[in-house]
């Protein structure tokens, strides 16, 4: 591709952040790299090896995949669905399970509000749940529909459907009796200074996303949630985090746990 047929585009993926991201693809990933191509109104540059970007982050479609990299670090991410299958072949008895009440109910709908790579909301459909995602990041987004058309082609299963968009005028436009059982959210873990660095997906997804989201605006967040949700409204956090609204329950694992409220189901 010649350096003139290159148009430079901005995605505004937060409220404050803006900056370029690349699109590269083998020649044999080149239609998954033209659809989020399509979405971010960006150009596809053919890369057969791993691209060498010296600024920014930006996205290699190839083995079959989309995957999300920054400048010349080695790893990348995307959502990794041999991990998914474990964890639905895990059951029903699961922290997440019961903290949505899978363990109890068959065929919830849950409204997964903020999505991230889509594990979460992977292992809930797996498990027989009926899930609506929604992510604010533009980018995120493309890396989520592609991480949902890979887990669909091999599951019986797929996502209710999948929308970018900002999850509080999401839940504040829901009208009429309640759509969804279930409102799971899971605000982005801040990075801590210590020796131990979180896995690839969380260190490039807090500084790809804005994650400042004040305790006032998550607990606005969580009773606003309450008003629309028929059965229960969840919060993953660190096992450690401070408590943002007295829960009416909660299920603890080993390091995070789900901080669990009555839906109030007000229409």
């Amino acid at each position: 591709m010649e350096e003139a047929d290159c148009i430079t585009t901005w995605c505004d993926i937060s409220l404050r952040q803006r900056f370029m991201i690349r699109i590269f693809s083998s020649e044999d990933d080149f239609q998954r790299a033209e659809q989020a191509a399509h979405l971010l109104k960006v150009p596809v540059e053919i890369c057969e090896g791993k691209p060498l970007v010296e600024s920014g982050f930006f996205l290699w479609s190839h083995s079959a995949r989309l995957e999300l990299g920054f400048e010349s670090e080695g790893a990348l991410a995307s959502a990794d669905l041999n991990e998914v299958d474990a964890r639905i072949k895990s059951g029903k008895k699961s922290h997440l399970s019961r903290s949505i009440g899978i363990d109890k109910h068959g065929g919830l709908k849950v409204l997964d509000a903020m999505a991230g790579f889509g594990l979460d909301a992977m292992v809930m459909m797996g498990l027989g749940c009926e899930v609506q995602l929604v992510e604010r990041s533009q980018v995120m987004h493309v890396l989520l529909r592609d991480a949902l058309d890979r887990f669909s082609s091999t599951q019986s299963s797929s996502a209710a459907g999948v929308e970018c968009g900002d999850v509080v005028k999401f839940i504040k436009n829901l009208t009429g009796p309640p759509k969804y059982d279930v409102i799971y959210l899971d605000p982005m873990f801040a990075l801590r200074k210590k020796n131990a660095l979180p896995n690839r997906r969380a260190q490039l997804l807090v500084r790809l996303v804005d994650s400042s989201v004040s305790e006032q605006s998550l607990v606005q967040l969580i009773k606003l949630s309450q008003r629309k949700a028929s059965m229960r409204v969840v919060l993953k956090r660190r096992r450690t985090d401070p408590v943002a609204l007295k829960p009416d329950w909660q299920i603890r694992a080993r390091t995070v746990r789900f901080d669990v409220y009555r839906g109030l189901g007000e229409v």
